[in-house]
């Protein structure tokens, strides 16, 4: 039999005891090979190979020392009692200094037969143990069924040993010498000296009859149980690890009293709140309590069960908005519900903050984005009921949403109540004549504003009303509220004719014009002012054409496009632009025209000749020929001219042309084909790009539909589809491709193919897998196939098997597969092993294989 793969052991997991003992009796050392590599054994194997003895015992012995005590076969393994495994593994110096040490050298012990000579022979564990004086080793064998050693330990390290195993020592005495023995350690004094006040006394119980032995007992499982352990976590917070490890289980009703009469270490509290058997409430108390900022990460650990709890565990003053984004996160949609967020969660400035925030997550579960949504849905019908359009419950909701402490409902009951008592009367009067609460300024043209949490809450209502209501509050609110909602609230096209309906509406027109998400049309309707402080915020549209581009960065007025008249840069963004670097501002502007910004730009930022021909395009149509000509000009003769050499010669050429309106006309032409949809392909294959940023400033006709086509054409390199995959309106043809693009060409197509619906067995009879690949858990998860359609057409066997998740319920139909072709067959069996490394095809076809070739002729 050639080397087993460790996937082997999955099969063998299927076997009866008596299928899996021929294997270790007819191949012994490919048994040997398997265990040894396995990083899990199943529990059949591991009890046969106990039952079979011999080497193998200490086989499972050497395996531990490399991989540690795995829980499916080490309780067996300890519980052999065997004196071979226990001296190759205790004291190793791989099987100490760990969380599970104490409790694995215990259990070595524990099971040990006094009556077997092996452990008191010259190489014995015993004998070593009572030539040693080292604590860790010794302090384990509390438990031994050898009263010589447990005296050792007393005498030798007691000094050292905690209240439990003191106890639990007294009771090995006593249980393996009997009262006379206990009796005797007691009075030694090296023994005695050390013995705390209380333990002597419950000893001396114990050698005074059955009562005192119970009461010894008793001791014994309150020390090494519940209180026990919060006694050593409260003492020594830094060994935590260690004490939970000695523990099967916990009391966690008594773990949550301890922490309610005094919160546990913030260290004990991060081990305790993620453990599997945590109830809920005990979880999200510990969770509350918890002082530091690794809170977050805490919290990323623990079940959504828990986190939902939170709403009402945590301290109002630390529920902060990095806490309940964790909380959403994992809970949102499954254990809380939007309802439960808005009448729960506190304190409601938070709750309404984090909502802004999660507002556009493309990254968030659907079931999370399920529960934003009903949380929005009955966020508004209160907004609708409670506020309306009542300016004066609005102007006291934003004075009370920074300290009010409740919930989102009990904010909006609250405020409905006050308005609804102050109404028409002197107090309600004064304080509509009060500057508006919280009022601020707006970031200047070219400048953002990330929202305070106040105001990102704020908003959150804001983008609920009623579009008149919002309309009625731009005539009371200040210009950051103004700017909040016009600027970074959900666009409503009954925005645009409002501003456009009165002259007088200069501010919000200005505003309007800077949110990202304007159409096409109202660009040009709020274009068609011809203010270059509209245009200003118009200019970074992300949605504008590629004409409403040029006009508004060169000036020309959309009344008259083809005059000689320019609009000036707007003062404001000019300054801004001057004093930034930052690309993102730069670019949509470096064909405005203006030499000093051009300069600004060559200083700040490295440029290509696709921007160097929109420069001279700038000063062309801002400045006319002229001024493009001085600016050739001023660079000639330099060393390191600004302009690169091509651009020179095609823009001069141009400039020599007698009809300087056509030569115009072909710059314009020219700047167009340099900034095409075909252009921006090929620099995205360009070797090199790292980010879209600069790309999405630069002017490119970013048209999806042709990046598709070319895609189509010739696929785009992964790493750029990933990049275009982070742009927010970027096509799920491109994000489908960018998903699948670290798979090679031939999985790729696999998975398209599952995805188109081709049936899984056509698919996988043409693929080859190997251990480690991913792609067809991906094909699994997006629904192409199920696994069991990879169990019984996959291939090879051996590939599949280590393919397939090892805790998958698919084992379960994997299992059944098994028994019904080898259970009971002991050379199939043995067939199986030898032909699985090597085997091509699918796991049915290896095991009607073997069927086939061990029945009898005839």
């Amino acid at each position: 039999m050639s080397a087993l793969p460790t996937v082997a052991l999955r099969v063998l997991g299927f076997g009866q005891p008596d299928d899996v003992r021929a294997l270790f009796d007819r191949d012994p050392q490919a048994m040997r090979s398997l265990l040894a590599s396995a990083s899990s054994i199943p529990p059949v194997v591991v009890d046969t190979a106990l039952a079979v003895g011999g080497q193998w015992p200490e086989v499972l012995a050497k395996r531990c020392l490399d991989r540690g005590p795995l829980p499916e076969f080490f309780p067996r393994l300890a519980a052999a009692g065997n004196p071979r495994v226990a001296a190759v593994l205790y004291g190793h110096s791989e099987f100490r200094n760990r969380t599970w040490s104490l409790r694995a050298h215990r259990a070595l012990l524990a099971e040990a037969d006094p009556a077997d000579p092996r452990w008191r022979a010259e190489t014995g564990l015993v004998r070593r143990l009572l030539g040693s004086e080292n604590l860790v080793e010794l302090r384990a064998a509390v438990v031994a069924p050898f009263p010589d050693l447990v005296r050792h330990v007393l005498v030798t390290v007691g000094a050292k040993l905690d209240r439990d195993e003191w106890l639990r020592a007294l009771l090995s005495l006593h249980e393996h010498g009997g009262a006379a023995e206990l009796a005797d350690a007691l009075a030694d004094e090296a023994i005695h000296g050390a013995l705390e006040t209380d333990i002597a006394e419950i000893g001396a119980g114990a050698v005074a009859g059955p009562d005192g032995v119970a009461a010894l007992r008793a001791a014994v499982a309150d020390a090494e149980g519940t209180p026990g352990a919060v006694a050593k976590l409260r003492a020594k917070p830094i060994r935590t690890d260690a004490v939970l490890a000695q523990l099967d289980r916990l009391d966690w009703s008594a773990v949550g009293a301890a922490h309610q009469e005094r919160p546990f270490d913030h260290r004990v509290i991060e081990k305790l709140a993620v453990r599997d058997d945590c109830p809920d409430e005990v979880a999200a108390a510990l969770c509350a309590a918890h002082p530091n900022p690794p809170i977050r990460e805490l919290f990323a650990l623990v079940r959504p069960s828990v986190l939902s709890s939170l709403l009402t565990t945590m301290p109002v003053e630390r529920m902060s908005s990095d806490v309940l984004t964790v909380v959403v996160e994992r809970a949102l949609g499954e254990t809380l519900s939007g309802v439960d967020l808005l009448r729960r969660a506190r304190p409601a400035v938070t709750v309404l903050a984090t909502a802004q925030q999660r507002r556009a997550d493309r990254k968030a579960r659907p079931a999370e984005r399920d529960g934003w949504a009903e949380f929005r849905a009955e966020l508004g019908r209160l907004v609708a009921e409670r506020l309306g359009a009542d300016v004066a419950a609005w102007r006291l909701l934003r004075a009370d949403l920074p300290t009010f402490t409740g919930s989102v409902a009990e904010l909006l009951d609250s405020v409905a109540a006050r308005a609804a008592s102050t109404r028409g009367d002197q107090a309600g009067a004064a304080a509509a004549a009060e500057p508006w609460p919280s009022a601020g300024g707006a970031p200047k043209r070219g400048r953002m504003m990330t929202l305070s949490e106040d105001r990102a809450a704020f908003l959150t209502l804001l983008d609920l009303a009623a579009t008149d209501t919002q309309l009625a509050l731009l005539a009371e609110v200040d210009d950051g509220t103004a700017y909040d909602l016009l600027v970074c609230g959900t666009w409503r096209a009954e925005w645009l004719p409002w501003v456009l309906a009165e002259p007088g509406r200069h501010r919000d027109r200005q505003l309007l014009a800077r949110h990202p998400n304007l159409p096409a049309d109202a660009v040009t309707a709020l274009a068609r002012l011809d203010d270059p402080a509209v245009n200003a915020g118009l200019i970074y549209q992300a949605n504008a054409t590629r004409q409403q581009r040029d006009r508004l960065i060169t000036g020309r007025p959309f009344a008259d496009p083809e005059g000689d008249r320019r609009l000036p840069v707007d003062p404001e963004l000019r300054a801004a632009l001057l004093a930034t670097r930052a690309w993102r501002w730069l670019g949509p502007m470096v064909g405005c025209g203006d030499p000093e910004l051009i300069k600004h730009v060559f200083a700040s930022v490295r440029v290509s000749g696709t921007i160097q021909l929109r420069m001279l395009l700038g000063l062309w149509e801002r400045g006319g020929p002229d001024a493009a000509e001085a600016e050739l000009a001023a660079q000639a003769g330099k060393f390191s001219a600004k302009y690169n050499a091509t651009v020179r010669r095609q823009v001069s050429a141009l400039l020599a042309e007698p009809d300087r309106a056509d030569a115009l006309q072909r710059l314009r032409a020219a700047v167009a084909d340099a900034e095409s949809p075909e252009r921006l392909a090929r620099r995205l294959r360009a070797s090199g790009l790292s980010s879209l940023h600069r790309l999405r400033a630069e002017g490119f006709d970013w048209d999806w539909d042709h990046l598709c086509a070319d895609h189509a054409r010739k696929p785009f390199p992964g790493s750029v589809l990933r990049l275009l995959a982070e742009v927010e309106d970027c096509p799920e043809e491109l994000r489908s491709a960018a998903r699948q693009s670290f798979f090679p060409e031939d999985q790729r197509r696999a998975l398209a193919r599952l995805a188109a619906g081709t049936p899984p067995a056509e698919v996988l009879a043409e693929m080859r897998l190997a251990p480690g690949m991913s792609w067809p858990l991906v094909a699994v998860e997006r629904g192409g196939m199920t696994m069991a359609d990879l169990v019984h057409f996959g291939q090879p066997a051996a590939a599949v098997l280590a393919i397939v998740p090892a805790d998958h319920p698919v084992h379960a139909e994997l299992g059944e597969l098994v028994r019904a072709h080898l259970a009971g067959n002991q050379d199939a069996w043995t067939l199986v092993m030898r032909l699985l490394p090597d085997f091509a095809g699918t796991i049915p076809d290896l095991l009607e294989s073997a069927v086939l070739a061990t029945r009898p002729a005839g």
